[in-house]
C-alpha cells in the first residue's frame, strides 16, 4: 500500500493475518468489558455513593478528553505494532495488581480509581493504533465492510459483558473477573510479536518543526478547519450537551439498581446487556433504514428518542423491573441513530487527509462536558434520588434536538450550502 513499509500480499493473502489480530484484539475487549463492570459496581456496592462511582466514570473519561487529539498523531509517528504491545501489557498488568489486592483483602478506593486511569490510557493508545493499523492491512474495498463488522461487534460487547461479568461474580469472585481480563491482553499480545503489522514511511525531513511543535500545529490546523466549517461548532455544542445528559444515565445505572430497585450484581447486569442489546438492535435498524437523507435530521430525532426515554426512565423505577428494563433498551436504541448519522457526515464531507484530526478533535470536545456532569449527577443522585437528574435530563436532551432542528445550519449541515470551506 501506498504510504507504509509493509505492503499487502499481492495475492490477496491480508485476511489470516489481520483476523489473528483483529479477533485476539477483539477478544481482549471483552475481558475489559467486564473489568469495568465489575469496578463499578464493587465502588457502589462497597460505598453506595453515587458520587464515587461518577468520579470513577470521569476518571474513564479524562484520558479521552485531555490526550485524544494529540494520541492521533502521535501513533501516526510511531510503531502502531509496539504502542499496541505496550498498551495491553499495561492492562494486563493492572489486573494482576488489582488481583493481587483482592486477594489480600487490602483494595482500597483510590487503587481501583488509579487502575481504572491508567487502564483508560492504555486502552485510548490501543484503539488508535488498531484504527491505524487497519487501513494498513485491509484492502480500500473492505474497510466498509470490515466497520460494519466493528459496529456490530460494540453492541455485542456492551450486551455480553454486563451479563457474563455479573455471572461471574454472582459463581466466583472479582479475581477471576482480573484473571480474564489479564488473560484477554495476554492473547492480545501474543500474535503481535509474530505478525508483521505495516507502517507508514517516515516522511520526516530536517526542515520540520521539532515534534511538540509539529503535533500542536496539526491540532490548531484541525480546531480552524472545524471554525470555518458553518454549523460545525453548533453540532459540537449540541453533541457536548446530549453528552452532558446520557453520560450519568448510563454511568450510574449500578446507584439506580442499587439504591432504587434494591437489585444485586444480576439486575446491573441485566440492565447493561439492555442498553448493549437496545445499541446493537439500533444500529443494525440505522444500516437498514439508513436515515433522513439530511443525516444531521436523524441525529437530533435520535436525540429527541433518547430523552424521551430518559424522562419515562424517572417514572419506571416505580413500575417494577420490567418498565425501567424498556426504558434502557430504549434509550440504548436511540443512541446510534444519535452518532452514526454524524460519523458518517464527517466520513462523507471532511477532507480526507483532515479526518483524523476531526474526528479526534470532535470526541475530546462532544465528551469535555462529562466529567462534570457525572460530579454533578452524583451529587444530585445521593441528595435528591435519580429521578430529578432523569426528568431534568430528559427535558434538556429534548430542548438541544429542536434548538438544531430549528436552526438551519446545522439541520443542513454536510448539505452544498452548509460544507467546509
Amino acid at each position: 500500500m501506498n504510504g507504509s513499509s509493509g505492503t499487502l500480499s499481492p495475492d490477496g493473502r491480508w485476511l489470516q493475518p489481520f483476523l489473528i489480530v483483529w479477533g485476539t484484539q477483539t477478544a481482549s475487549l471483552f475481558g475489559g468489558g467486564m473489568v469495568q463492570f465489575a469496578l463499578i459496581w464493587w465502588l457502589a456496592s462497597m460505598s453506595g455513593s453515587a458520587s464515587l462511582v461518577s468520579l470513577a466514570a470521569a476518571i474513564v473519561l479524562l484520558p479521552r478528553i485531555l490526550l485524544n487529539p494529540f494520541i492521533g498523531a502521535l501513533v501516526d509517528r510511531c510503531s502502531r505494532r509496539t504502542v499496541m504491545i505496550a498498551a495491553a501489557a499495561t492492562i494486563a498488568m493492572c489486573s494482576f495488581f488489582l488481583a493481587t489486592l483482592f486477594l489480600a483483602g487490602t483494595v482500597r478506593d483510590w487503587q481501583v480509581l488509579l487502575v481504572l486511569l491508567i487502564r483508560s490510557s492504555a486502552d485510548t493508545f490501543h484503539t488508535k493504533a488498531m484504527a491505524a493499523s487497519t487501513s494498513l492491512m485491509v484492502p480500500g474495498a473492505q474497510l466498509t465492510r470490515i466497520a460494519g463488522i466493528n459496529q456490530a461487534l460494540t453492541g455485542i460487547i456492551l450486551f455480553v459483558t454486563p451479563a457474563l461479568g455479573a455471572l461471574l461474580l454472582k459463581i466466583s469472585s472479582f479475581v477471576t473477573v482480573m484473571a480474564f481480563d489479564a488473560a484477554g491482553a495476554i492473547l492480545a499480545v501474543t500474535p503481535l510479536l509474530f505478525i508483521l503489522i505495516p507502517e507508514v514511511r517516515n516522511r520526516l525531513n530536517n526542515t520540520e518543526p521539532p515534534g511538540r511543535i509539529r503535533i500542536a500545529a496539526d491540532v490548531a490546523e484541525g480546531v480552524r478547519y472545524l471554525r470555518n466549517w458553518p454549523g460545525a461548532l453548533g453540532m459540537l455544542a449540541l453533541s457536548a450537551a446530549m453528552n452532558f445528559v446520557m453520560q450519568p444515565y448510563f454511568s450510574l445505572i449500578a446507584i439506580f439498581v442499587k439504591n432504587r430497585l434494591h437489585g444485586g450484581e444480576l439486575e446491573f447486569g441485566l440492565l447493561g446487556a439492555l442498553v448493549g442489546l437496545g445499541f446493537l438492535v439500533g444500529g443494525v435498524t440505522l444500516g437498514i433504514w439508513q436515515g433522513h437523507s439530511r443525516r444531521m435530521v436523524t441525529s437530533l430525532l435520535g436525540m429527541a428518542a433518547a430523552g424521551l426515554s430518559v424522562i419515562a426512565t424517572g417514572f419506571a423505577g416505580a413500575q417494577g423491573i420490567a418498565a425501567v428494563l424498556l426504558c434502557f433498551f430504549s434509550a440504548g436504541f436511540a443512541m446510534p441513530f444519535c452518532m452514526g448519522p454524524i460519523q458518517a457526515l464527517i466520513q462523507g464531507t471532511v477532507r480526507g487527509d483532515m479526518q483524523g484530526r476531526v474526528f479526534s478533535i470532535m470526541e475530546s470536545v462532544s465528551t469535555s462536558a462529562s466529567p462534570l456532569s457525572l460530579l454533578a449527577a452524583g451529587r444530585i443522585f445521593d441528595s435528591f434520588g435519580p429521578e430529578i437528574w432523569y426528568w431534568g435530563g430528559g427535558a434538556a436532551a429534548i430542548a438541544v434536538a429542536v434548538y438544531g432542528l430549528l436552526d438551519r445550519r446545522i439541520r443542513n449541515l454536510g448539505a452544498a450550502e452548509c460544507s467546509p470551506a
